[in-house]
């Protein structure tokens, strides 16, 4: 028997050396493939937020009791499926809501305005929010005047108009237009709430402070970036290697554009970008920029009925030395790549999301 064991290995010694080989470089290389990437950067934004909800005061959607004389509008809306058109020609123009609400433990009201033209800003004499209590006790804010486009009004308690009122009891909001004489006025109106302070403002390096905010859906407080032009945050955190993941979930409240931008200089015109797009958020597109200028990597599109609105999503960029796989889950578990493409044009930059339409932002975090 020891003679045919010799025989055999003196044979085949050699190849089972090179199997031997063979096995354990690919055991090897499997281990560095698959070796854990540590998180460098993580905002859990749910946990950041759970003891500072919102208050939504309106939002103007179907089913909101409003009386009044007004016409919900589609078309000038980005926070929901509708938003609000007034009209006023000759005396004023009142709608009212009845809801109750306490308003005590806030300071400041917010609501966004819209005006289509500078020529309908001479038109309007005035607008006013107000609340009433239940015994007709008033609280009411005449707003400056106003610019062209969608406009953030900021409303401070201490700013209204008001005689002994308490803001615990509030039965009645109300928004008062009124016209020039013989002038027919009108605006749009999308969402009226108040919240407190957002905490972390240091995790950015750029936001659209008009169009970021935070909103409340059940009892979840979510980063919420809702915009009807392309917005970008850019957030503290440089990606120094080329061995990367990047990860956001978000939920969409309306569709139009979401997406990750990654390995971008500050003011966001070199690195790349991966975007989900549309109204029904069917086609995507990574592309990159250099000196400013969009050159499309690779774009696609997807079946319309993929994404769900209110429904969590998480969108991945992974970077492996020139390889970039995009990819997106339902249950951050199993992730479906779109398309594996290579390019080798930025190594290093900063992370960040831009996004058009409405969308809850739950976390980020990047993975090297």
């Amino acid at each position: 028997m020891k003679t045919k064991y010799h025989s055999f290995f003196k044979k085949y010694g050699s190849y089972l050396v090179l199997v031997f080989l063979f096995l354990l470089l690919a055991f090897v290389l499997k281990n560095l493939q698959n070796k854990e990437r540590k998180t460098t950067f993580n905002i859990n934004f749910l946990e950041r937020y759970k003891d500072t909800p919102t208050l939504e005061i309106a939002g103007f959607e179907e089913g909101e009791n409003w009386r009044g004389n007004f016409t919900r509008d589609s078309g000038r809306t980005f926070d929901g499926e509708t938003g609000m058109n007034i009209f006023t020609q000759g005396k004023p123009n009142v709608i009212t809501l009845s809801k109750s609400l306490n308003l005590a433990p806030f300071d400041t009201i917010f609501t966004y305005v819209n005006i289509d033209t500078e020529e309908m800003i001479q038109k309007i004499d005035s607008l006013v929010i107000g609340f009433q209590t239940k015994d007709k006790n008033k609280a009411t804010f005449a707003v400056p005047p106003l610019k062209q486009g969608w406009n953030l009004l900021t409303l401070p308690i201490k700013g209204f108009k008001q005689n002994k009122f308490d803001w615990k009891q509030i039965e009645e909001t109300s928004v008062e237009l009124t016209a020039k004489k013989r002038e027919t006025a009108q605006i749009a109106l999308d969402r009226i709430w108040t919240q407190q302070s957002m905490k972390g403002k240091a995790d950015f390096l750029l936001y659209p402070k008009e169009f970021i905010n935070l909103k409340t859906v059940g009892k979840k407080t979510f980063l919420h970036l809702g915009s009807p032009l392309l917005s970008q945050i850019l957030f503290n955190k440089i990606v120094e290697k080329n061995d990367f993941s990047y990860t956001a979930s978000f939920a969409p409240k309306k569709f139009g554009t979401f997406g990750l931008s990654f390995q971008t200089n500050r003011k966001l015109d070199e690195g790349y970008f991966f975007a989900i797009e549309g109204t029904q958020m069917n086609t995507w597109r990574l592309y990159k920029k250099a000196g400013g200028k969009e050159i499309v990597i690779a774009q696609d599109t997807l079946k319309s009925n993929i994404f769900e609105k209110e429904a969590y999503l998480w969108l991945r960029i992974e970077k492996k030395g020139d390889k970039i796989i995009p990819s997106f889950s339902i249950n951050n578990q199993q992730y479906i790549p779109f398309k594996d493409v290579e390019d080798s044009s930025f190594s290093k930059g900063y992370v960040g999301i831009f996004s058009q339409g409405s969308y809850l932002i739950n976390s980020v975090e990047v993975k090297e």
